[in-house]
């Protein structure tokens, strides 16, 4: 595909370690460049997306912005201010497509979150905009079991919702929708406004 062809390019010729380099004007690993590179990593190699995530997190200013390049060897911003509004916006991105994916008729959240998310003891969102109306979510994860809390205010309800895991799963049970499962997903219809999920893992 054109995408892989790409990414083969890209890796021979401009990345190190899974982040996209820069001689031009200012030497340096450019941080909106990498992004761009997660995007295409995601779907195809999400293991080095997930990397890049790592690696613009331990680089992020105290406010959470980058410059536009960072030198390899100071590890310090090599060109813009401190705020490139394009990585900013570029991440934001990214981080949504780690949560939600959308098509016209359907809906599935966790679409893309690292098995590293399930580690913490909570994981979610409030008032996520898609394109059915606003969705919150919070995931609780607690040995082999994972309980999902989903609220929305849909102004029109997609034809099936979709909860998404990087891993299998072996059962599920609902209150406020009828559930059922296959491999990592599990697929919800007939939703009501709160909806309750339990989860149980396959060890």
């Amino acid at each position: 595909s054109h995408a892989n062809n790409t990414l083969l390019w890209l890796e021979k010729h401009c990345v190190y370690n899974n982040k996209l380099y820069t001689a031009f004007p200012y030497p340096g690993y450019s941080t909106a460049d990498t992004l761009v590179l997660a995007h295409l990593y995601l779907s195809i190699k999400p293991e080095k997306s997930y990397h890049c995530l790592e690696w613009l997190i331990q680089h992020a200013s105290p406010t959470g912005t980058w410059p536009q390049t960072i030198h390899p060897i100071s590890k310090k911003g090599g060109q813009g201010q401190g705020l490139c509004l394009r990585t900013s916006a570029l991440f934001l991105l990214w981080i949504r497509r780690l949560l939600i994916q959308e098509s016209d008729k359907s809906l599935t959240l966790l679409a893309h979150a690292p098995k590293a998310w399930f580690k913490d003891p909570q994981v979610g969102c409030s008032k996520l905009p898609t394109r059915f109306g606003p969705i919150s979510f919070k995931v609780s994860s607690k040995h082999e079991h994972i309980i999902v809390l989903i609220s929305h205010d849909f102004r029109h309800l997609p034809d099936q919702l979709y909860i998404k895991f990087p891993f299998s799963i072996s059962s599920c049970s609902a209150e406020g929708a009828i559930a059922s499962t296959k491999d990592n997903k599990v697929s919800l219809h007939k939703l009501s406004k709160t909806i309750t999920c339990k989860i149980s893992l396959l060890t």
